[in-house]
């Protein structure tokens, strides 16, 4: 049996007008008695950054950037029916959601012997996991069978952004630039807004632009909106008008619904080669459905 659940995220983290975002595993074994839904001989539950039972070992930390946290389960039990259900808790995250919030859960109906593995999963929120302490429950009817306790801890790019929320930008940037360098698109694409706006540095378009494109490279769809802005107008890059129609077209594909306002005005008032142009770009990279 395999089972994988998506959460719908009920927790995030602030932001000031800017984005916010290792093969991390734990491991819980129990042995159990008997149960009301049926004597149930073995548990097995493993917290990972992926679904392969083997990769399995014991630790208790997730980066607040890990994409996907696991849960493989394997149930051994003599008696067919029962359901399992899976509940992924926020326990203490600050402010950013009250104590033990009920993030996702999900169930599945137990058939007779082993049972496993079954894939439980919930995605990274948006904004990043907020740092703090979490678990992960497995209930068999009304019994609880498994409890994993396991923590997020921050990152360089937590602590630029709590800086940046304090209006220390200087530091939020010193944070932010060896990670933005190394991969990192949402710490590139906050630096491109930094030194837009001028906050903590002197105002400086073009390397804005160089910023976008970094975290743009990384398929991040805001980049694509910020950078046709910049075509757009001219500033920090030269005026492109197809290229500028064309980054709001691949934003618009990747998602990114603050693109569309700019699509629907560039489609009225930019002239029909540019708008051709725009097209051909975008193609390249999103094509069109």
């Amino acid at each position: 049996m395999s089972r994988g659940q998506r959460g719908a995220h009920a927790i995030g983290i602030r932001q000031s007008g800017m984005a916010a975002s290792g093969a991390a595993i734990l491991l819980l074994v129990l042995t159990t008695g008997a149960f009301a839904e049926g004597k149930l001989e073995r548990v097995v539950c493993g917290l990972a950054t992926d679904t392969q039972v083997s990769s399995i070992t014991p630790t208790s930390e997730f980066s607040s950037a890990t994409p996907a946290i696991y849960c493989v389960a394997e149930v051994v039990k003599e008696e067919a029916g029962g359901t399992l259900e899976s509940r992924w808790i926020a326990e203490d995250v600050g402010s950013a959601a009250p104590a033990n919030t009920l993030i996702d859960k999900y169930s599945v109906t137990l058939a007779e012997g082993s049972v496993g593995p079954a894939h439980f999963s919930i995605s990274r929120p948006d904004k990043g996991w907020p740092g703090g302490s979490y678990r992960f429950e497995l209930w068999l009817g009304e019994e609880r069978i498994g409890n994993v306790p396991f923590t997020i801890v921050g990152t360089r790019f937590d602590d630029g952004l709590r800086a940046a929320e304090t209006g220390d930008y200087e530091k939020a940037i010193a944070l932010w630039l060896p990670i933005a360098q190394t991969g990192h698109y949402l710490a590139a694409h906050n630096l491109g807004i930094l030194h837009l706006q001028g906050w903590g540095v002197e105002r400086d378009p073009a390397t804005a632009a160089q910023f976008f494109t970094l975290a743009a490279q990384q398929g991040h769809p805001p980049a694509f909106t910020e950078l046709s802005k910049l075509f757009l107008k001219g500033e920090g890059v030269e005026q492109d008008l197809g290229k500028a129609y064309g980054h709001v077209l691949i934003a618009v594909r990747l998602g990114d619904p603050s693109a569309e306002e700019g699509q629907l005005y560039m489609e009225k008032n930019l002239p029909p080669e540019a708008l051709e142009a725009g097209r051909a770009l975008a193609d390249k990279i999103i094509p069109s459905e």
